[in-house]
Formats: C-alpha cells, structure tokens, sequence
C-alpha cells in the first residue's frame, strides 16, 4: 500500500521518483535509453462536475487499465497524482524515434468511450513525451522536459501527443521563469476574473459586463494583463488561459443567475491564437454545457485581425457560434486595419470603439466629427455600437448624443470581483 495508489492499483508517485532515478544511474551504465510520458486525462474537473465523484473514479480506474494494457514488458505504469499518469520506459521503445507510434496508439486507447451506471460519455487525455539522454541529462529535467510537452499537447488543443522539442529560448531566463509561473498558476487557480460594468445610455442601466483576465502571482503578487500576456500570446498558453477565462466566465454568470439575479451579457476577449485552435468552437459549447449558460448570453470579443488573416476560416467559426446562439462583437475597432468590406460580411452584434477614440473627444473637432461618422456606420451596419474608456461626463453626454447603444469606463464603473459586481447587481432595479 506503500507503494501503490489505492483507487487504481499502479504504482504511485514516490515509488516512481525511486525507480526513475535508478533506472536512469542503471542507464549511466549500460546506455539504454529512458523515457517519461505523461498522461493527462481532458478537463477532468467537468466530468466529476457532470457526472459526479463515484463517475470520475471510475474514469480514473478505467484509463489506468487502459494504459496497462498498452504497456509491455519494459513499461511501467504510474498514477503521478490526481487526473495524471505517467508510463515509464526502458530500452529501445524509450528511444526517441520509436515513442510517436506508441503515443499514437496510447491516444487511440484512450478515446474510447466510458461507460458508467448508464452513462456513456467520451474521454480524451493529452499526452507528452520525453527521452533520456536525448532531451535531458537528470531525473528531474527529464520529468520538467515531459512536463513541458504534455501541457503543449493541451495548448494544442488536447486529444493529441507532443514530444518534447529542446529548442534555443528567445526569452531571458526571467521571462522563462514567468512562463513556467503561468502554467504552473493556471493548474494551482492563481488566476481570476474582474467585471467591468457596461451600461446601456438609454436606460442607464447595466445591461453587461466585460470579463478581465487577472493574475495573483505568489511573488509578485496581483499582475495585469500588459505584464503577461505578451509571453502567453508567444508560448501558446493564451489557449489555456483564454479558454479558462471563458469557462470561468460562464461559471460565473450562471452563479448569478441562479441567485435570483436579472441575466446580463457577459463578454470575453478572444485572442486570434486561441480562435485558431482546432477545438475552439467544440470548446465554446462544452463550456455553455458544462456551466448550463444559456449561449444568448456569452459575447465573444474577435480582433478585426482575426478577418484579415483568413477569411474562409473566420467566416467559418464565426457562423457556427451564432448558430450556437452566441453573441459577437469586434473588439478595439479602429485600432487596426478597419476592413470594412470584410466586416459587413459578418454577423455581428457589436462593434466596440477603441478607448483612443473616446479619449480624444474632448481634444479636436475632427475627432469627434470621425466618431460620429464610426457611430453612425455602426448603426447603419445594424450593429450595437459599445464605446470603451469613458472617463469624464461629457464624454458620456457625447456618446448619448451619438446614440451609442452602451458604454463603459472608468467613470461609469472599475473592474471589480463577482461577490462586489453582485452587490451592485442586487441594487440594479
């Protein structure tokens, strides 16, 4: 018992760390070659929130077995800890030219359906691979190299294997260390969402909010956006934390619906790395099913960017989101190329002008000349058009006279916590 994980019978983590560290001293000798995979089950969490705890058990026993029967002799199975497993292997198959036909066929094996009491849902795991003494020289570099694979496997969209790549780093050791942070803080919730209120200038009342992604570093303490999203976007952990951000969001929103709260529009950034990813719109519906957020009230923020890079593929994804029912808005419009023919070929619901254009409102006439003749195209397009960075009231006197549909900005409301956006939710009438 020692040396076993009780719920599936393989051996456990510090009985791992043992043998990997021998194993690796017997490799110093004889040359052979060692190799870590790692196994990590897919968004774990929601199938013990679907289905329940006893369900999750038994998709923890169920992919255990799974990984032992693709094992051979010079295999051995792990349960590293929680929804990961890591296989450990000796000799020629742990050479690195011979672990993607083993991946492959690990992957297969795992999505198969499981079965449970009645039930019948899919499973996928991300897995990564690393070899000794290709890609590391110690036990720990080697399970830090296989560690490093597995999460590039997710970022990619998970259901798929990576071998580790050593590749000559473009960052300082700082902004390395930071990016290891990031992952590490995603998997422990370091990361949370403010709200920022938007009010509709008819009304006066709050009709949405704008999710914003914070950090609470445990050295460095609260982080914004500008200080790490730049190296998420370069690493592709944008994917995960963009993905997080949403599932958050309408975890969130569903909470306050629940509390007896009128339903607002929630909106969330969309990064064009994480659009690109192959599973985003697969992604998108299981984060409504997983939280039973209605879709008419999730907005997805798109950079113009994103049209102008590929048009056949945005006009893609985009249709299947509002065929799903969710809300689209074109974030910091004017900021970019403005590719006005592309954008009246989209259904979209809003157009957000940038925070640039608000600012200068009260500098020159020709710049509140140019922002009535945005606002006006907006309406025209049949868009909600949202103004961004609202600071003094004559700002907002002058979007109410442009007949903005809704705005936001310091001077109307701060990015604040869910529990302080719903006491001010609570007293909205």
């Amino acid at each position: 018992m020692a040396h076993h994980d009780v719920l599936t019978g393989l051996l456990n983590r510090q009985e791992f760390k043992t043998r990997l560290e021998e194993s690796i001293s017997q490799s110093q000798i004889t040359s052979e070659s060692v190799a870590i995979i790692f196994v990590d089950v897919d968004k774990f969490k929601s199938i013990n929130d679907t289905f329940g705890h006893a369900a999750g058990d038994h998709v923890l026993r169920t992919i255990a077995n799974r990984i032992k029967a693709q094992c051979h002799d010079n295999c051995q199975a792990i349960r590293y800890g929680g929804d990961e497993f890591v296989i450990m292997i000796r000799g020629e198959g742990a050479e690195k030219s011979n672990l993607p036909v083993f991946m492959e066929s690990l992957r297969r094996a795992m999505t198969e359906k499981v079965h449970f009491q009645g039930l019948s849902f899919p499973v996928t795991c991300s897995i990564g691979g690393a070899s000794y003494p290709e890609d590391a020289g110690c036990p720990t570099d080697l399970l830090k190299a296989a560690d490093t694979a597995v999460f590039n496997a997710k970022s990619s969209g998970r259901d798929c294997y990576v071998l580790y790549e050593h590749r000559r780093s473009k960052h300082s050791s700082g902004e390395e260390n930071l990016i290891d942070d990031m992952r590490h803080g995603l998997e422990a919730e370091h990361f949370f969402l403010e709200y920022q209120p938007q009010y509709a200038l008819e009304t006066g009342q709050i009709s949405g909010v704008e999710a914003l992604l914070r950090w609470d570093h445990p050295k460095f303490g609260r982080m914004m956006p500008g200080q790490f999203l730049g190296l998420a976007e370069e690493s592709r952990l944008i994917v995960p934390l963009g993905l997080w951000a949403v599932e958050e969001a309408c975890r969130q929103g569903r909470a306050w619906q629940d509390k007896g709260i009128v339903p607002i529009t929630i909106a969330v950034n969309i990064s064009d790395r994480q659009a690109q990813s192959h599973t985003f719109v697969k992604d998108i519906s299981a984060a409504l099913e997983a939280s039973s957020f209605a879709a008419e009230f999730l907005e997805l923020e798109f950079k113009e960017s994103l049209l102008d890079q590929d048009k056949v593929f945005a006009s893609r994804i985009l249709c299947e989101l509002k065929a799903m029912g969710v809300r689209l808005a074109i974030d910091d419009f004017g900021t970019g190329n403005s590719l006005l023919a592309l954008i009246k070929d989209f259904t979209f619901d809003r157009l957000k002008l940038d925070r640039s254009f608000v600012s200068a409102l009260e500098d020159q006439k020709a710049d509140r000349t140019l922002f009535r003749v945005i606002a006006s195209m907006g309406r025209e397009l049949e868009f909600d058009v949202v103004a961004e960075g609202v600071e003094t009231a004559e700002q907002l006197e002058f979007l109410k006279n442009c007949h903005c549909k809704a705005a936001q900005g310091f001077y109307l409301g701060h990015p604040q916590r869910a529990d302080a956006l719903q006491a001010l939710l609570e007293v909205t009438p």
